[in-house]
């Protein structure tokens, strides 16, 4: 099954057009904007989106390279930590039932 070249062109346009927009708003909204910027990428970080490579790219090319890179460094680093801490305590026996062989699970978890 293959997809209209021009219904793709569109679409990817489209989106090209969207990103712009929210990239060129939040640069007039100055930290705010890169606040924004940094909640959006955190908040992708915790579920694994496709999403979140586009944000970090689009913060580069907002904020420029070394603001737009602290930026999204500063956002997933603080989000794979919550999700590490998030995995090791609350849901540490959902994951272990889930990955690790019943015996191996016995003997670790008593």
């Amino acid at each position: 099954m293959s997809h209209s070249p021009t219904l793709t062109n569109y679409d990817n346009h489209a989106n090209e057009i969207a990103l712009d927009e929210l990239s060129q708003e939040l640069y007039k909204l100055g930290y705010q904007g890169q606040i924004i910027f940094g909640l959006l990428i955190f908040l992708t970080t915790i579920p694994p989106l496709p999403l979140y490579s586009t944000l970090m790219v689009l913060c580069g090319y907002t904020f420029g390279v070394w603001e737009g890179f602290v930026v999204s460094y500063i956002a997933s680093l603080t989000g794979a930590i919550v999700v590490f801490i998030v995995s090791r305590t609350l849901l540490r026996d959902v994951i272990t039932k889930r990955f690790v062989h019943p015996i191996i699970a016995e003997t670790k978890c008593t």
